[in-house]
């Protein structure tokens, strides 16, 4: 049985525990699959996670994910744009809330297999997912917004970010659709990426908006760590990019590094030619194929008269023209 310190019938446990939930660890200990819960290592909106020990020294993260859908209300859109979901999505919470599960395990899987860093999924019962836990001796490895590195550590943390994005995009076909430093864990000097239950395939109708914010949050929080970082249109086309050549990442490296290496600052006129820069391409579309112009005769044309638009450029990047 799970083991508890307070009342049996306590109405959850920090939120989760309730009866259906403790049957359903209860299946998974009698079938050998579980032999303890020792305790909440994390709480959140949509989950709580426990760690486990196994008699094999083996550690496990257990997530249970919350069956309220007012907790999911707002994320019908990562499943309902999900071709691997759409016959599966319900109204019903817990239907719901199983699918979410569901959804974060054969992510998880994919990214694994592929090589991405990310705790290794064992199985899933339910609203109830068990995966390799990334920490040591029961303490859950800190999340990247909580560690303390020097500059040059800062670095590389970005570029094993950028690396991960890269990976999930291209090997895995997914966005993370979430990603930040609060799902990002540091272990052994590794990024690894954490809670992918949001995430979504290219075919999704928003799946290269989602990827823009992810890069958003990404540049916000590396940038605040005083490191160089590249353009927000930089990085996004180097992630997408079908085939990124040495000669790609040069002009990269040496991109990012111009500012360091000046050792000043941007003029206001450069800082305003940036954020207007920056502007177009927050504000611009992701057509995937050129019936999805509404004139694509005329956007070639511009293309040859080199006026090419930023929507035709995001095509351009995208498909490899």
């Amino acid at each position: 049985m799970v083991r508890h310190k307070d009342r049996a019938d306590r109405a959850t446990v920090e939120g989760v525990l309730d009866p259906r939930t403790r049957r359903i660890l209860d299946r998974l200990m009698s079938n050998g699959y579980l032999h303890s819960m020792q305790g909440c290592i994390s709480t959140g909106k949509e989950a709580n996670v426990y760690h486990e020990e196994e008699e094999e020294e083996l550690e496990v993260a257990i997530k249970i994910f919350k069956t309220s859908i007012l907790v999911f209300k707002d994320r019908e859109k990562y499943v309902m744009g999900d071709y691997r979901f759409r016959k599966g999505y319900s109204k019903n919470p817990r239907r719901m809330v199983s699918l979410w599960a569901e959804k974060e395990f054969r992510n998880l899987k994919r990214m694994y297999l592929a090589g991405v860093p990310c705790p290794r999924p064992l199985l899933f019962r339910s609203h109830v997912l068990i995966m390799e836990f990334l920490g040591e001796g029961g303490e859950a490895a800190p999340k990247l917004k909580d560690v303390k590195l020097d500059g040059q550590s800062w670095q590389e943390s970005y570029r094993q970010t950028f690396l991960i994005m890269r990976l999930l995009f291209h090997d895995c076909k997914l966005v993370h659709g979430d990603l930040s430093e609060y799902n990002l864990v540091y272990v052994r000097r590794k990024v690894m990426v954490i809670d992918v239950g949001q995430s979504v395939g290219p075919d999704h109708p928003c799946s290269l908006e989602f990827l823009r914010k992810d890069a958003v949050n990404v540049r916000n929080f590396f940038s605040s760590k005083g490191i160089p970082v590249l353009p927000l249109r930089s990085f996004f086309e180097l992630v997408v990019s079908p085939s990124l050549s040495e000669e790609t990442e040069e002009a990269a490296k040496e991109e990012e590094t111009d500012q360091q290496r000046s050792g000043q600052p941007l003029t206001r006129t450069e800082e305003a030619e940036h954020d207007v820069e920056e502007g177009v391409f927050l504000c611009s579309s992701f057509p995937q194929r050129l019936a999805d112009f509404k004139d694509a005769e005329r956007e070639i044309e511009k293309l040859a008269e080199g006026r090419e638009g930023q929507d035709f450029r995001n095509y351009g990047v995208m498909t490899g023209m």
